[in-house]
């Protein structure tokens, strides 16, 4: 993010399968999601339920990224905020 105020629309692909990711990381701006199954805990209990993901193998993410400084400019220091959200950017504008 630049370093000033802003207000950006950021969509990105994700997709939870490492073939596909593997196979297109190098053409495609894509995003790798592990499924929480291979994550943290080495062994799990045998009723431990595997879930599948909504999606298939392919997901667009759309979020709004604001940033914005949080201390009086006269302090010296620049502090910043950073905000994602799934809110609409055009309905809630960072300006609001």
């Amino acid at each position: 993010m630049p370093d000033q105020e802003c207000d950006l629309e950021i969509s990105c692909l994700v997709t939870a399968s490492n073939y596909y990711y593997i196979a297109h990381k190098a053409s495609e701006n894509i995003h790798h999601v592990q499924h929480h199954y291979h994550q943290y805990i080495k062994y799990r209990s045998k009723n431990t339920q595997d879930l599948s993901w909504d999606f298939g193998e392919l997901c667009t993410i759309k979020f709004q990224a604001c940033k914005f400084r949080i201390n009086d400019v006269k302090s010296g220091k620049e502090e910043w905020e950073v905000v994602l959200t799934n809110l609409d950017r055009k309905n809630y504008p960072l300006k609001n």
